[in-house]
């Protein structure tokens, strides 16, 4: 899936087999309408064949909640049943203590930012 397939507010990249997903400044906060949308979004990703790691920065969203965390086991749990890695990047200071006291983070690693989580995952340069 590339940037083009969605607007710039919700789009990913990819570098090699590795697909970023990012959400823009208008999910700041997610509530159930955008929830369901980023998940849709996020589950397409995941099932993309070519897709073999997949990371969500976080870098402009400043609240979530179990619906969101729902829609990220979602996603992480496809990747896992076809052996791909998930990971979290660029949490802003409320999202990573929830992310922490849920303990999420022995589960999903999170990343300072998008190219952090790229490279420790091995993805390769940004492709079309």
């Amino acid at each position: 899936m590339s940037s083009t397939m969605a607007d710039e507010e919700l789009r990913s990249d990819r570098y090699g087999s590795t697909q970023v997903v990012h959400l823009g400044s208008a999910y700041n906060s997610l509530n159930e309408s955008t929830v369901e949308r980023v998940e849709r979004f996020l589950l397409s990703c995941a099932d993309d064949s070519d897709t073999k790691n997949l990371v969500v920065d976080l870098s402009h969203t400043q609240y979530f909640g179990s619906r969101f965390i729902e829609a990220l086991f979602r996603a992480h749990n496809r990747m896992k049943r076809k052996t791909g890695r998930f990971a979290l990047s660029g949490l802003l200071p409320y999202p990573e203590e929830v992310v922490r006291i849920s303990k999420l983070d022995t589960i999903w690693p999170l990343y300072a930012n998008a190219d952090e989580a790229v490279r420790a995952l091995g993805g390769g340069e940004k492709t079309a």
